[in-house]
């Protein structure tokens, strides 16, 4: 990552409990990002230390992000209240736009109402502790065989488990640290 020292990434300041503040960087740094410290100036002057993480390793100059991440990210400048000038700038990033080879993938995937219906007491029998039963992770909505990464999660919800585990008030991480790259 290069930083610009004439650049500027405005964002909202968060007072955080030290316990709130240790899930993150638990979850965080497993993933691979390295926090910082930074000295902030809020709109009206004040001046903050804070932390940031960020990602050090070099990224290609080719992946953008989603139009729907950017469309959060945007939204979410303007509930806080960001300035206009950054706003607009946020709407001028690049978005990704699928090729033809991944948009042709992308037909391959079934239909969700064409599959079967796990229910979540079927998907948690297939956790690994039985016999002859496939490992199998449910991820948005597909239930998946569950992969050497995700070994530790078999019989659960991806999707469910993150927001649990991440974004609900003083709830214990315990996510083992891996990384899913």
């Amino acid at each position: 990552m290069q930083r610009d020292p004439n650049d500027e990434v405005h964002g909202v300041a968060f007072l955080m409990e030290s316990q709130s503040i240790a899930n993150l960087d638990k979850f965080e740094m497993c993933i691979g990002y390295t926090k910082h410290i930074v000295d902030l100036e809020a709109y009206d002057g004040r001046r903050l230390q804070s932390f940031v993480y960020s990602d050090e390793k070099e990224q290609p100059k080719d992946i953008f992000p989603t139009k729907r991440y950017m469309s959060v990210v945007i939204q979410g400048a303007i509930q806080a209240e960001l300035k206009h000038h950054y706003i607009e700038k946020l709407k001028a990033i690049p978005t990704y736009v699928p090729d033809a080879n991944i948009i042709a993938k992308r037909k391959l995937i079934p239909k969700p109402e064409f599959l079967p219906v796990f229910t979540l007491d079927e998907l948690a029998k297939h956790n690994g502790s039985s016999p002859g039963l496939e490992k199998f992770v449910s991820c948005l909505g597909y239930v998946i065989q569950a992969s050497v990464p995700l070994s530790e999660m078999q019989g659960q919800d991806l999707t469910t488990y993150m927001v649990y585990k991440v974004h609900v008030h003083n709830t214990r991480f315990d996510l083992p640290c891996q990384r899913w790259r």
